[in-house]
């Protein structure tokens, strides 16, 4: 049998076509996968590394975007439309799954145009683009938030899922598998077991209000002896971080740990070692913190599309698992006054953990399997 899974543009969308690629190899090892993204983003790392053929288009984004960016956009989608329906002619897969993102959407409608069975998930509670448009057509649109029917035509045939993570991640509610990924991580990352630990990051693209904050607030952090910090800046920031940060940081005596990555692959060492995490509210990563329990201060991207950003955050909110602070302009300077106040509070962090620990997700994966298995025969 025969699979195609489509997705990318951010984390967001290429992670959890990831963990369900890993979910069904794990399931039907003698089942064959082709992995259709852009060229060069996230997702051809990623198939790389699983040993998963990738077959990348040149894709951009057209929503909200200028009239001349849009028309060069839709040129760039038709060119890769047209290569998507000889790649479904020739490979004949029994079933196309999409996860969302503009790279998604060649793939997607090429399956519908050539009458194979298109299953789509949607993780944020506000549906992108490609889902609300192909939705009405596919077989099955998994959802990860009961609140996203509302937005989605009422021909869609939607089965509610839970979160779809990796199964590392899943498993860091298990304290035996959360004290080895703990052991891991303070080697890995070069830390000290009784200091807190703060990870600050902006999602798989990064975000420079989040770096530029953080980069600003490291001098008056230098004596700090208590606390670490694991900063994840986005592949793009990365130099421009640590040029920034050995201005902040005297060459040698400051007794502040502080750990600079442009990006990590394995985020569940960061979540096992971590008190606190200050971070964008993208769906991929609150799944995470969640399934992960690990306290949060998230800042929303302002202007995110549909504003969903901020609802996944006061969403969390809600839970009692984060804190939202909004970014003033270009910084998220209040955000990182908040999160060295929070990881202070150590009966509140406790509470925050606890909470999201009391609330056991169902297994996104494994709830999305089935309808994939349904049309292939499996």
């Amino acid at each position: 049998m025969r699979l195609i899974i489509t997705g990318g543009g951010t984390g967001g969308h290429i992670y959890p076509a990831v963990s369900i690629l890993e979910g069904l190899k794990d399931k039907h090892p003698t089942c064959q996968f082709l992995f259709i993204g852009s060229v060069g983003g996230l997702e051809e790392d990623a198939c790389s590394k699983l040993g998963v053929p990738f077959v990348g288009f040149e894709v951009t984004g057209i929503v909200g975007k200028r009239i001349r960016h849009r028309l060069a956009g839709v040129t760039r989608f038709l060119a890769a439309l047209r290569g998507c329906l000889k790649i479904v002619k020739n490979y004949r897969p029994c079933c196309v799954v999409g996860t969302g993102g503009y790279a998604s959407a060649p793939a997607c409608a090429g399956a519908l145009f050539m009458g194979i069975p298109l299953v789509l998930l949607e993780v944020n509670i506000r549906p992108g683009a490609v889902t609300r448009i192909l939705s009405r057509w596919a077989k099955v649109t998994a959802v990860v938030h009961g609140e996203t029917e509302k937005h989605l035509p009422a021909k869609a045939n939607l089965v509610q899922i839970g979160f779809v993570v990796r199964k590392e991640i899943r498993k860091l509610r298990e304290p035996d598998f959360l004290s080895a990924a703990r052991t891991e991580a303070l080697e890995v990352f070069q830390l000290e077991e009784n200091r807190k630990t703060l990870a600050v990051f902006g999602g798989s693209q990064g975000a420079g209000a989040i770096n530029k904050a953080l980069s600003e607030a490291l001098e008056s952090l230098a004596e700090r002896d208590d606390l670490q910090i694991i900063h994840i800046t986005g592949r793009g920031q990365f130099e421009s971080v640590k040029e920034t940060v050995s201005s902040k940081l005297p060459n040698n005596g400051f007794s502040l740990i502080y750990r600079v990555f442009p990006y990590i692959e394995r985020m569940e060492l960061v979540y096992a070692v971590s008190d606190l995490a200050m971070t964008r509210a993208g769906a991929l990563t609150v799944a995470e913190l969640f399934s992960a329990a690990v306290p949060a201060v998230l800042v929303p991207l302002p202007g995110a599309a549909g504003g969903h950003q901020r609802i996944n955050a006061l969403k969390m909110k809600k839970a009692g698992v984060a804190c939202v602070v909004e970014q003033e302009g270009d910084s998220a300077a209040p955000a990182i006054f908040e999160a060295l106040r929070l990881i202070e509070n150590e009966d509140k962090i406790f509470e925050m953990r606890n909470k999201a620990l009391e609330i056991t997700p169902a297994d996104g994966v494994e709830s999305i399997i089935p309808f994939i298995e349904k049309f292939c025969e499996l």
